[in-house]
């Protein structure tokens, strides 16, 4: 899981490929390559794969990308 120097982004990215059942199902799933995947294990899902991820996975949006999407009560605060 999640190390001492593993960013809340990247170990999104890490609890979203296990919860898809592994890289291949995840890049399957959403039409990517599973390299592309892999990736997302140093750099965090792109912004434009986040949405695709969600639905894939069903982890929310702000628990994927807190960076992109805070959750309703940080808006409102």
């Amino acid at each position: 899981m999640a190390d001492a120097e593993t960013s809340p982004v990247t170990a999104a990215a890490l609890r979203a490929i296990e919860a898809a059942g592994g890289g291949a199902a995840l890049a399957k799933r959403i039409g990517v390559t599973r390299f592309a995947v892999q990736q997302w294990k140093d750099t965090g899902i792109p912004a434009g794969r986040v949405g695709k991820v969600s639905a894939a996975t069903g982890i929310p949006l702000h628990e994927l990308r807190p960076d992109l999407f805070p959750r309703a009560a940080e808006v409102a605060a």
